[in-house]
């Protein structure tokens, strides 16, 4: 790799077009096995593949599909330019990427101390799937001091036991930022106690072009890949980007499970990198026209925006932007908000977030109806909530639709 500006090796690095007959794209690689020259070398590559030897300058050792294959070897190199980590694993979705990390980085025994609010899948996930296997949680809200948590995980006894801190932020779909100081703060002291923790931050609404917390001492970043990275809502992919020890941990695990991305997943992707910080940059600016229209709205309860009016500090010291999610609390609760999803037409009444086209949804009844009501509320979770995925169409466009919806909410 060169020296060249992120944007520009995300286009161009990891990839020479002589090695594939001149293609200046990666072609789609839809084959399920490759040959060897030896069994020699046959023998040498499923030890790479096992993590017992190097592989040798310049070799690929592609050997079966469920391991590696090309598109999803130059989709992985390129995850990690604008995080700045060392390897990169690739998955048919953003759980499957957050589930592997948590299958191979924890046993039973063990304890993950969580920021909140968690996105609803990961939450369920804790709470049930790990559950099962012996892993307990501990979490902490996002105001809290490092002092604050770790005389509360001291009083537990089990310091020691955590092996992971779980960090989403923003949080879906609140916005919250989490204060990764006070998180490394909290780290080096269950190092001191003798724990070993790694750090784990789900970097999905911001990243990797506005927050890139490797460099701010995490050890994993998950993302759902579906979202920004991706972009056209038209793939599922998810993605852990860190150290080769840790990846190389995880790829372990996502070869007994299967769930790697498939090569047309990893080309999509590959596609959809390119212009990732042109899509990010272009959305945010839509998204702060949008909120400058909101703020003043008489039947507007609270808008949910990284650095909006709250936690200034912490945003100044680890975002570059704020990406382009708005959570738009209603007067008037669940029957206002429900009043003007009804009534949206440019933008979609969908789930997900992060494509080129504005998407709304009701995170109480939809994304984050499988968390209990009462951790819901205790989340800031409240029924008039709407979480806004703003994309590029014009600004001007969406904010009439906005208001021409917000003209028909009668419940406030």
């Amino acid at each position: 790799m060169s020296n060249h500006h992120p944007q520009t090796s995300i286009i161009d690095g990891f990839y020479e077009p002589s090695d594939y007959h001149g293609a200046v794209k990666m072609p789609v690689h839809h084959s399920s096995t490759y040959t060897f020259e030896s069994a020699e070398q046959a023998a040498q590559f499923f030890e790479v593949s096992q993590g017992k030897r190097a592989p040798e300058p310049g070799q690929p050792g592609f050997i079966y599909s469920r391991l590696n294959t090309p598109n999803l070897q130059l989709a992985e190199q390129r995850l990690t330019i604008y995080d700045g980590g060392e390897a990169a694993a690739l998955f048919e979705s953003g759980m499957a990427a957050i589930s592997a990390t948590a299958m191979a980085l924890l046993q039973p025994g063990d304890v993950i101390l969580h920021s909140e609010p968690l996105y609803g899948g990961t939450d369920n996930f804790f709470r049930d799937m790990l559950a099962h296997w012996g892993v307990s949680l501990q979490s902490y809200a996002p105001n809290e001091t490092a002092a604050e948590i770790i005389a509360r995980i001291d009083k537990s006894g089990k310091t020691e036991r955590i092996a992971m801190l779980y960090v989403e932020t923003p949080s879906n779909p609140l916005n919250t930022l989490i204060d990764f100081e006070v998180v490394m703060e909290v780290r080096n002291h269950i190092h001191a106690a003798g724990g070993a923790a790694v750090v784990v931050a789900d970097n999905t609404y911001l990243g990797p072009v506005f927050q890139q917390p490797l460099k701010l001492g995490v050890d994993v970043v998950v993302y759902s890949g579906t979202k920004y990275i991706g972009g056209h809502s038209d793939l599922l992919a998810g993605a852990a980007i860190g150290s080769k020890a840790l990846i190389q941990k995880i790829k372990k695990i996502r070869t007994s499970l299967g769930n790697m991305a498939g090569p047309h997943t990893a080309w999509l992707l590959t596609r959809s990198l390119e212009t990732l910080d042109l899509r990010m940059r272009a959305a945010e600016a839509n998204a702060r026209a949008i909120l400058n229209y909101l703020e003043s709205h008489p039947k507007i309860e609270q808008l949910h925006y990284p650095g909006y009016k709250r936690q200034e500090a912490i945003y100044a010291r680890q975002c570059s932007g704020s990406g382009a999610t708005i959570g738009i609390e209603l007067k008037g609760g669940q029957a206002a908000a429900f009043q003007f999803l009804n009534n949206i037409k440019l933008v979609k009444l969908a789930v997900s977030l992060g494509g080129t086209e504005s998407l709304a949804t009701h995170p109480p009844t939809t994304t984050h109806s499988n968390v209990a009501e009462s951790i819901r509320l205790a989340y800031g979770i409240r029924p008039g909530l709407i979480r806004l995925s703003v994309g590029i169409e014009h600004a001007a466009d969406l904010i009439a639709d906005l208001e021409q919806a917000l003209k028909k909410v009668t419940a406030v």
